[in-house]
């Protein structure tokens, strides 16, 4: 596990990944639907295949383009298969 400062409006990120997981937890409403676009699209980005996303409980993907699964509430599955 690695811990660090990151602008998350900033992309691409610095980091190379894949990652098994990404918590974005209770940041995406503060942000307008293009950056919540964005920001989507740079953790699916960076997940690894069967990777987790997890969300706020206040918080959903509705409006949002990607190609992840939904698992249940607020939490999101890269699907195995998919590009890294």
């Amino acid at each position: 596990i690695s811990f660090a400062r990151l602008n998350l409006v900033e992309q691409p990120f610095p980091m190379a990944g894949p990652f098994d997981a990404a918590f974005c937890r209770n940041v995406m409403i503060y942000f307008g639907r293009d950056t919540r676009q964005d920001l989507v699209s740079e953790l699916e980005r960076l997940l690894a295949p069967g990777g987790l996303f997890a969300l706020g409980h206040s918080e959903n993907l509705t409006g949002i383009r990607n190609n992840l699964e939904w698992l249940a509430p607020a939490t999101y599955r890269k699907p195995h298969g998919s590009a890294p």
